[in-house]
């Protein structure tokens, strides 16, 4: 059920307004090769005030994928990208607004 988020299509009003605004980005499309998936308070339909977006990938070369969402996103409000190490494992966080969202 999550791999898709066309279920967005015909939730809350919440779901309806992000299927359209991820839609419109297209960024699972440009993450396909990364199998992105919308997670979050959106897919289970939990109501809360100041959500956002959140999309989780796979990913085994950091740098490419960094390059992908420089290259893709940087011109988007807020954008910020920053590399972690969490519990061992070396992890990549972007974050920008696109239409009121925090993606």
């Amino acid at each position: 059920m999550f791999l898709s988020i066309d279920y967005l299509k015909n939730g809350s009003l919440k779901q309806q307004l992000a299927y359209a605004t991820l839609s419109r980005l297209n960024i699972l499309n440009e993450l396909k090769d990364f199998n992105p998936v919308l997670c979050g308070t959106i897919p289970i339909g939990i109501d809360i005030e100041g959500f956002d977006l959140d999309i989780i990938t796979e990913v085994h070369d950091l740098n490419s994928f960094k390059k992908l969402l420089k290259n893709s996103y940087e011109k988007q409000k807020q954008f910020r990208i920053s590399q972690s190490l969490v519990r061992g494992i070396s992890t990549i966080t972007a974050n920008f607004t696109y239409e009121g969202f925090e993606i």
